[in-house]
């Protein structure tokens, strides 16, 4: 019983630090960056939506792997360097819109 108590503190404790630290973060934060090129921002966009040659301009994109269709939606996997084997971060690309759906699958 004295162990279950203990536990149990200890996950209302944590629980209580990580919403602490998180009342700290300011409502409204955004984080953006931004950066200026020689070109229009439909040339950029083209280059950033052409998944296929991710590994061209990407040093952390070894490769690029088309999957199939998830959704009705083109799907890729860009192999990175810093991602292990077997580890291909997935990006997909509907009708190349400005939201691309990123994640993992083991």
């Amino acid at each position: 019983m004295k162990l279950l108590l203990t536990a149990l503190t200890g996950i209302v404790a944590l629980f209580a630090l990580v919403w602490g630290i998180g009342a700290l973060v300011p409502l409204h934060h955004v984080a953006t960056r931004s950066a200026r090129y020689a070109a229009s921002p439909a040339q950029v966009w083209s280059v950033l939506s052409d998944f296929m040659r991710y590994d061209r301009w990407a040093p952390e994109v070894t490769g690029v792997r088309r999957l199939p269709d998830r959704g009705g939606h083109r799907v890729y996997a860009l192999l990175r360097t810093s991602a292990p084997a077997g580890d291909p971060h997935r990006r997909s690309d509907p009708a190349l819109r400005r939201n691309l759906d990123l994640g993992c699958h083991p």
